[in-house]
């Protein structure tokens, strides 16, 4: 072994200075991409160890391509070698596609030295076993020496260190000898590689969608932009909790994740919701929001607000969080736009598991398609589009959970999840109005994890939505908006060695009138909606349907500017209850880009508002009972009840920095909190169905703190800083259980380099705090009884992007923890480890947005 893994990844991570220092240099002499080198070397493996233990590397050969890059010289190659067996095992060929990055200096002599890295993907191909494959991460490390011998011509020698990153590194000393050929790029090369905007294409940013209603702007915590999570390495809907720094996210499988902002623990009921485009899309099971589900993927996203605190955004109160995205318009002409990701995670048997061609495979994480068509003019768009995912379970702790449930474990080696969603959208402005109509649905095979039950339950899953929006100009600033939904959410048994009868349809009618601009000042908001919601199941029901009326205002409270702004909500049950939001929120604007603002709320919901499990009372404890569970409570479930205080602090740091000071306290009562403990054997299966007591009036109180400073510097750097803090405040034991699983503290550290347009490199550190578990006391995988905890740990993810041929190609390279430390969110759930993503999106139609309210949810939105 020539050194560590890790010290390999921050060898690499340190190369990044190098280019972040970069501006402070002299402009490159060369302009990117102005020439091309091609190079055909003879390569000698000449590695000793355990490798060389069992085959014989044989000479091999490499085509590479080479170009002036930004402060630097990058690099593309392919790598062919061939591996003989020394023992009774198989030969194996091995192709290793790779990316690098180097700096290149002149010496005496007429040489030019070279040094740089190159991360890429390393095949091995098996042929006695069937043509069984693997394929996995490697990393380099490589110097040369090129003279020239005229003409465009020379001959180069160079020496380098490979890391596989197989379960056993494999690493090998590489020898190089080869001739090149260097000549001015044509134009043709140029256009493709440069990247700059030109007679097409890509959806362009057009910000943050805002909302008029200071009310709304006062609940934003955080607005994601395209080109913020594009440069991040973004592949699915739900990556953007990585990037949620104040929600409190945790995650079993490493694919679906549980998340909630600061009130109320991501581990019980999901209080949050999701709009699209100004609509709501519910998208609960029994509990659960996978934003997977939904029928589009993040290249078409425009922007995402994030929204918590008391606040009313599009007849939604904003008591428990709303994440709304917004897709981006399509552009005039007929546009088709594309795309494909995939990746793999590090640690596979590699070629040492070679007597069994079913071994388990564990590099393949899956992959992702998506492609949507458009035509869009100065009043109408249409769209049909499609996606779908596929991923595998490769983690050891999921493996062996869920491995025991297919009827046929050899054919269904590894458990897999997989998702397919096609959709409909179209848009019309005539005269003073607008209106939108969609349709969409999602089919996924999915390993649904049911905390009553204590594992992953094998589904089929099912989301229909159709929905009907728009709105008017009334004049003088006044607009009249409505929106009309139908949702359906299926749960369906898959089969499998476990037979729970998962028979569960929840169907959602709703519909609302709101007039935005009322009042003296145009500055109010009023609104009436009705919503039914019908759920059918398998079994018999105490009560299968709801029905709810609500009304909702929010206005400035005086005439001043920067007056306080009050929101109400009400709610009435078909059984009479009421249910409330009331929020305050009040900002003041200073001199020198200074800011403060205080939010106050108040909310109740009624039990048969909440999507978990409890809301249905009865309902979902049949098929609990039917897979051995005990349920039993102590009483009623009563209104959860919570009050809210924000406070934000807000100013200029110099001429390029913005710093943040927020905090909260969040009183809550009423909860519905679950009390259990599981056992489990040495599979992490639990080796007993347990009782389980629901306690219906708990509560307590949780305060935080956060500091967010970002900065934007010169030639093309960012950074951004954020450190948050939350514990509870005295509470129930229940309570206070629950947000022992939360970490207390969460740090973030986010650097980006964009020196062109048309390319980014990013950096992030990612800290998160320990956490303890009270319901899981031996989750040990060995059967030990161990404390119920997750460690704190510390992740590393480096990105780059790059846009090519006239921004109608974008691509990502994403190496996500390239320390490879151990990530656990849960203590029975994956420890995800370093990971090679890479993406591809496709572009192609004219500029220039569609429709004119093509993307807003509202006709007054900007």
């Amino acid at each position: 072994m020539l050194v560590s893994p890790r010290y390999w990844a921050l060898i690499t991570t340190l190369q990044l200075p190098g280019l972040l220092a970069g501006p402070a240099r002299a402009q490159q002499a060369e302009p990117p991409f102005s020439r091309l080198s091609l190079s055909a070397s003879l390569v000698a493996d000449v590695s000793r160890g355990r490798l060389t233990e069992f085959w014989n590397p044989s000479s091999g050969g490499q085509l590479a391509i080479e170009s002036p890059f930004y402060l630097g010289l990058v690099q593309g190659g392919a790598h062919l070698s061939r591996f003989h067996a020394k023992t009774d095992v198989p030969d194996f060929t091995t192709l290793y596609l790779f990316l690098g990055w180097g700096m290149e200096a002149r010496l005496p002599l007429g040489l030019a030295g070279y040094a740089g890295f190159d991360v890429g993907a390393f095949g091995m191909r098996f042929p006695r076993k069937g043509n069984a494959n693997e394929i996995e991460m490697g990393v380099g490390l490589s110097a040369r020496l090129r003279r020239s011998i005229g003409d465009g011509w020379a001959v180069s020698g160079s020496a380098g260190l490979r890391r596989t990153l197989t379960a056993e590194p494999l690493d090998q000393r590489i020898l190089s000898v080869g001739l090149v050929r260097t000549f001015r790029s044509p134009g043709w090369a140029r256009d493709i590689l440069s990247g700059r905007a030109g007679g097409v294409t890509a959806p362009e940013d057009s910000g943050a969608h805002g909302d008029p209603a200071p009310a709304a702007l006062a609940a934003v915590q955080r607005v994601l932009h395209r080109p913020e999570m594009q440069r991040a390495g973004l592949q699915r809907l739900s990556d953007i909790f990585h990037l949620l720094d104040r929600w409190g996210v945790s995650t079993i499988d490493g694919l679906a994740w549980q998340a909630s902002p600061a009130g109320v623990s991501p581990f019980e009921t999901q209080g949050w919701r999701v709009m699209v485009d100004g609509r709501e899309v519910r998208l609960d099971l029994l509990g659960v929001r996978n934003l997977d589900r939904l029928p589009f993927t993040l290249a078409q996203v425009d922007s995402v607000q994030v929204l918590a605190g008391p606040g009313l955004h599009h007849g939604l109160a904003t008591d428990q969080g709303l994440l709304h995205f917004h897709t981006a318009p399509p552009p005039r002409g007929v546009s088709v736009q594309s795309g494909i990701h995939g990746g793999n995670s590090t640690g596979d048997p590699g070629p040492f598991e070679f007597t069994d061609p079913d071994a388990r495979n564990v590099d393949k994480l899956g992959s992702g398609t998506h492609v949507s068509v458009a035509y869009g003019t100065e009043r109408f768009h249409a769209r049909v589009g499609w996606s779908g995912l596929w991923y595998s379970v490769t983690d050891a702790a999921v493996w062996d959970r869920n491995i025991q449930m297919w009827d046929d474990p050899v054919k269904l080696r590894i458990p897999t999840v997989s998702i397919n969603a096609p959709s409909l959208d179209l848009g019309l402005t005539t005269g003073r109005s607008w209106h939108r109509l969609s349709a969409s649905g999602s089919r996924a095979v999915d390993l649904f994890f049911l905390p009553q039950y204590g594992r992953e339950i094998t589904t089929l899953e099912y989301l229909r939505h159709a929905a009907a929006w728009g709105g008017a100009d009334l004049g003088r600033g006044r607009t009249l908006d409505y929106r009309l939904t139908y949702t359906e959410n299926e749960l369906k048994h898959h089969r499998t060695r476990l037979n729970l009868d998962f028979d569960w349809r929840l169907r959602q009618w709703k519909g609302q009138v709101e007039l935005a601009g009322w009042g003296r000042h145009s500055g109010g908001t009023v609104g009436v909606g009705v919503e039914r919601q019908v759920g059918r199941t398998g079994y018999d029901l105490s009560d299968e349907r709801d029905l709810f009326v609500s009304a909702y205002a929010q206005a400035p409270i005086g005439v001043r500017f920067g007056a306080p702004v009050a929101t109400a909500v009400f709610t009435l049950g078909d059984d009479g209850q009421l249910g409330a939001r009331l929020g305050l929120a009040r900002l003041w604007t200073m001199t020198g880009g200074r800011s403060a603002r205080i939010a106050l709320g108040y909310s109740k919901r009624l039990p048969e508002e909440e999507p978990g499990l409890w809301s249905w009372r009865e309902r979902g404890y049949h098929f609990l009972e039917e897979g051995g569970i005990a349920v039993s409570q102590d009483g009623e479930l009563r209104p959860r009840w919570q009050a809210t205080l924000d406070v934000r602090l807000e100013t200029l740091l110099g001429t390029h920095g913005r710093a943040t000071l927020s905090g909260y306290l969040r009183r809550t009562g009423g909860l519905a909190l679950a009390e259990q403990t599981f056992d489990f054997d040495g599979g992490n299966v639990p080796r007993s169905s347990p009782d389980l007591f629901l306690a219906t009036d708990e509560g307590g109180n949780v305060a935080g703190a956060q500091l967010e400073v970002r900065a934007d510097l010169p030639a093309g750097v960012a950074l951004r800083s954020y450190f948050g803090f939350r514990a509870t405040v005295g509470g129930d034991a229940l309570f206070e259980q629950a947000w022992l699983a939360v970490p207390k503290h969460h740090f973030r550290q986010t650097v980006e380099y964009t020196p062109e347009a048309d390319f980014a490199l990013r950096a992030m550190l990612t800290y998160r705090g320990a956490s303890t578990w009270a319901a899981y006391p031996t989750a040990n995988p060995a059967g030990e009884a161990t404390a119920p905890g997750v460690a704190s740990t510390v992740t590393v993810d480096l990105s780059a992007q790059k846009w090519l041929w006239q921004r109608r190609v974008r691509t990502v390279m994403l190496v996500r923890d390239i320390l490879d430390n151990d990530v656990g969110f849960h203590p029975i759930g994956g420890s995800p480890g370093r990971s090679l993503l890479i993406q591809a999106d496709f572009f192609l139609g004219r500029r220039g947005s569609g429709g004119r309210h093509a993307s807003s949810g509202s006709a007054t939105e900007k």
